[in-house]
């Protein structure tokens, strides 16, 4: 949706969005960690270096290049959780923007648009748990 499209939503409809990429973002980060947690970075090193020894010796060298590549693909999942984690934190900045206009009493928010809210800070809440690990 374009920005300027966006310009024209309430708050609340601004919120279910947003709710709904967290929601999404949650699913995929789920999924990511959970295979992320089967290897370790120092076991990524360790296997790297034992790879690359073998390639500088000639050793199975189409197999172990495939093997590496396969290693890259771990160690960039480890790197892209933690861009995930940094827009997680922007979220969290963002929602508590919005809470702390609501509350200032500038905005009258509905009763929907504060029941967003509160499900926005529950799956940001759960995000941020999924980081920690």
């Amino acid at each position: 949706m374009a920005t300027n499209d966006m310009r024209s939503l309430s708050l609340g409809e601004l919120l279910s969005k947003l709710h709904s990429a967290v929601r999404q973002f949650v699913s995929d980060l789920d999924a990511v960690i959970e295979r992320n947690m089967r290897v370790s970075t120092d076991d990524i090193r360790s296997l790297r270096a034992s790879i690359t020894e073998r390639l500088r010796v000639g050793k199975d060298e189409v197999e172990n290049k495939k093997l590496l590549e396969v290693l890259d693909l771990l160690s960039m999942d480890k790197t892209v959780i933690g861009l995930m984690k940094d827009d997680a934190e922007e979220w969290l900045e963002f929602i508590d923007a919005v809470e702390s206009h609501i509350a200032s009493g500038e905005y009258k928010a509905s009763d929907e648009e504060k029941e967003e809210l509160a499900r926005m800070r529950e799956l940001t809440a759960r995000i941020s748990g999924l980081l920690r690990g």
